[in-house]
């Protein structure tokens, strides 16, 4: 009976554990809220596994583009069939001159994405094109998008491939980063708006579905819960106005007098 109970606790230790992981995936909400990288029909992101070139080229379009449609189209690299699901947008990507091939006329689609590429990729979508020049272009990419905070809160090696959470970090913070010579976030080429110290005031005393904010009120969604009541962070609301997404700011405690 003792080892029974042992055994029943060990399990729903275990199963707390595993709970607490999946709440603390924040990376992966605002990217799948809106559409750009999503897991497969299970709900399974799949973080540790790895991104591919193919499925990048598909990222920069979702964001740089996000009205095109991919059709079968001939491919301007001669490993991209136009038969290829991807053949679409790694022709549209390479239109824009976000992300392109290799000299050799190869775009390598099922190659691993590492974090030198990812962050060329995401300075490109903010404006900054032409990092590189110098003779450790890994790094200098590394470097750029490390200044400008887009790997903040990322893990990587370079020159090794990067795991899915990761690029969707990277991601998160391209967004919510200032487009190059402009005032206007990444995330409102989405058509949407993007508020920095925030504070979820209230979802009480205020028309039902809405929820109060120091920035406005806004639509209630999933991204609010009770335990984001009096907290600061980072919103994101969509064109039909609602709060899609909210990171509580880490390291600041604030108390706010909220009176009805």
């Amino acid at each position: 009976m003792k080892k029974a109970v042992a055994l029943l606790l060990s399990i729903c230790v275990m199963l707390s554990c595993v709970s607490v992981v999946f709440a603390e995936s924040t990376e992966t909400k605002l990217v799948s809220t809106l559409g750009i990288m999503v897991g497969d029909e299970t709900g399974n992101f799949d973080n540790d596994g790895y991104l591919t070139r193919e499925q990048l080229a598909k990222i920069a379009v979702a964001i740089a583009d996000p009205e095109y449609i991919a059709v079968s189209s001939v491919s301007p690299y001669k490993d991209v069939s136009y038969h290829a699901w991807s053949s679409g947008y790694i022709k549209r990507v390479s239109e824009l001159g976000i992300f392109i091939g290799f000299p050799d006329g190869t775009f390598r689609p099922e190659n691993y994405v590492n974090v030198e590429q990812a962050s060329k990729i995401m300075l490109e979508l903010l404006g900054y094109g032409n990092i590189g020049a110098s003779a450790d272009w890994a790094n200098s990419q590394v470097n750029a998008a490390k200044s400008k905070g887009l790997l903040e809160g990322v893990s990587y090696t370079v020159g090794q491939p990067i795991t899915r959470i990761n690029v969707a970090k990277l991601i998160e913070n391209t967004l919510l980063s200032q487009m190059k010579d402009s005032s206007e976030y990444l995330v409102s080429k989405l058509n949407c708006k993007f508020y920095d110290n925030a504070v979820i005031i209230s979802d009480k005393n205020i028309s039902g579905g809405y929820v109060s904010t120091t920035a406005g009120n806004f639509k209630k969604t999933a991204a609010i819960t009770d335990d984001s009541i009096g907290k600061s962070g980072k919103i994101v609301v969509n064109k039909k106005n609602e709060l899609i997404h909210f990171a509580p700011s880490v390291g600041r405690v604030k108390s706010y007098i909220v009176k009805s």
